[in-house]
């Protein structure tokens, strides 16, 4: 194994506060409104999966509503940075006939519009209710939260497989497969030998690099390039 941590570093934060707006164009970024839903949530503005979906990567098409599902980490993060509203327990047309009002406060005053507005969920709420859903929560997110600070292109994982995707630089939505697959291990929580092989085998077979992001207790992350031999 040898230390990834800073193997193809952007060397700053990633700058995506306006992912869905047109080029040249200056205005306050428009709201990623969230109905929470299973552990997940649906994008309730149906007008914003081109930018949210094709063109930056999250989250996927629900094949019953065709709204975007995005994932726990993925509304987490927004909602870090001020982009995002939530809320649960609604309809997707009670959700709906939200967006009207949310917009117009949105543009005057953006998330500060909403202090104290007991529809909406704050980051804490929002943490502490996938918490309660999702296993290990908290250690994916560290890990998805600094590859997005790295500025990388992240998308969730295979299934027993990996818990991110990472794609090179640049790569266009379709255009070529993930480069790297992150698998988290963390602190106090082993992992059998047997299933890293089986993580391998598929890296190895589907011509990724797998990495291993180790997690501590203080939630400080190092990763591993790990090679078929390493295991």
């Amino acid at each position: 194994m040898r230390d990834h941590e800073d193997d193809e570093d952007t060397g700053g934060e990633e700058d995506w506060s306006d992912v869905d707006q047109p080029e040249g164009e200056k205005k306050r970024p428009d709201p990623v409104f969230i109905l929470l839903e299973g552990e997940g949530g649906l994008l309730v503005d149906p007008a914003m999966v081109d930018a949210l979906h094709e063109r930056s990567y999250f989250g996927k098409v629900d094949d019953a509503t065709k709204l975007l599902f995005m994932y726990p980490e993925e509304i987490l993060i927004f909602s870090e940075r001020n982009r995002l509203l939530a809320v649960k327990d609604a309809s997707i047309e009670a959700a709906t006939a939200m967006l009207p009002e949310i917009k117009e406060k949105w543009d005057e005053r953006g998330i500060e519009a909403f202090a104290g507005d007991g529809r909406f969920l704050v980051p804490e709420a929002l943490f502490k209710h996938f918490q309660e859903r999702v296993p290990d929560f908290w250690e994916k997110y560290v890990v998805y939260r600094d590859l997005k600070t790295r500025g990388y292109i992240v998308r969730r994982g295979i299934k027993d497989v990996s818990h991110f995707r990472v794609y090179k630089k640049g790569v266009k939505k379709g255009d070529e497969p993930a480069k790297f697959i992150y698998f988290g291990i963390f602190e106090g929580k082993p992992v059998p030998l047997a299933r890293l092989h089986e993580i391998s085998d598929y890296a190895m077979n589907n011509r990724q690099d797998l990495i291993l992001a180790v997690v501590d207790r203080q939630m400080d992350i190092t990763y591993y390039n790990v090679k078929k031999q390493d295991v």
